[in-house]
């Protein structure tokens, strides 16, 4: 059992290294130039494919039948 805990608060102290270091940040900030380097609005982009997302996330919702 104390490994497990071991563990556990080992990854979670790796989460804080990640987030302090804003892992991320510069992948998004290349996504962003390379719209604009196409000549593509990011902001129209970004908009696009959370609306593509929410309306595969809700297809899915709407096959999966409830247990009863």
């Amino acid at each position: 059992m104390t490994i497990l805990s071991e563990v556990a608060v080992a990854r979670r102290e790796a989460e804080i290294r990640l987030d302090e270091r804003d892992f991320g940040e510069q992948k998004e900030i290349n996504k962003r130039k390379k719209l604009i380097m196409e000549g593509k609005n990011p902001e129209e982009e970004s908009q696009k494919k959370r609306k593509y997302m929410k309306e595969k996330f809700s297809k899915k919702k709407k096959k999966i039948p409830e247990k009863s």
